[in-house]
């Protein structure tokens, strides 16, 4: 097997989103010169990332207002001898600013519909390779525990999956709001960013509903807390 390096937004590899027909996501490029993988190992709670920590195959839908990565590795029999500009050859731009965004390494899918990721060469306008990406509403959430019972002074980590309106995932590290709507002195919610995941910390003996909110999808979290307060109120010892 050839070892790629897969090069990156900014880091060298070009993704260019644009608007096209609808078409079946691959990591091959549609014009068979190279390979388009998601990059994970970034920062931030990605459902097409569990347990990875380099990068996967291209995920079937991404939810809209998440963030991602894609790399692009090209076939080495396509550009033998070939003199290219730049540590990779590739660069990131986003051609259509009302699909996607590109900011530093990062793209944000910005509506609904399929987009076409291109590879271009760095220091002309040759692209050698595209694929298609589904960028989707969230329509609902799951949060994995769905409940919490601590004690007070114990924390855990609540972490969210997205789904579209045919509840299928939907990739990307999505932004979420926490909010303690009830039972707030028995329980204190940190979200950990951009949102997918949060903290909650058990304050005082009683119950707490958590609340998550990710683009236009809620979800309440019960939480528990047995045993006596802390003693500072709730602060980390």
């Amino acid at each position: 097997m050839t070892a790629r390096r897969w090069a990156g937004a900014g880091g060298g590899a070009l993704a260019v989103a644009i608007a096209v027909g609808c078409s079946p996501n691959s990591t091959v490029g549609v014009l068979g010169n190279g390979q388009f993988r998601y990059l994970c190992g970034t920062s931030g709670t990605d459902s097409a990332c569990d347990g990875i920590a380099s990068d996967t195959d291209l995920p079937a839908a991404i939810a809209v207002g998440a963030t991602f990565d894609v790399g692009y590795a090209p076939n080495s029999s396509n550009h033998s001898g070939a003199t290219v500009q730049g540590a990779t050859g590739y660069e990131i731009l986003a051609a259509s600013p009302e699909l996607a965004a590109a900011t530093g390494t990062t793209l944000r899918a910005l509506r609904t519909g399929y987009v076409a990721l291109l590879a271009q060469r760095t220091g002309n306008a040759n692209v050698d390779d595209f694929v298609h990406l589904r960028f989707e509403d969230i329509q609902s959430l799951s949060a994995e525990p769905p409940s919490l019972v601590l004690t007070p002074g114990e924390t855990q980590t609540v972490r969210l999956s997205a789904f579209d309106a045919l509840s299928a995932p939907l990739a990307g590290r999505i932004a979420c709001e926490w909010t303690a709507t009830s039972g707030a002195s028995n329980a204190v919610v940190t979200a950990i960013a951009p949102g997918a995941s949060a903290t909650v910390q058990g304050v005082a003996g009683g119950a707490a509903t958590v609340h998550a909110t990710c683009g236009a999808a809620g979800l309440d979290v019960t939480v528990t807390v047995s045993g006596p307060p802390l003693a500072d109120g709730g602060t980390h010892g």
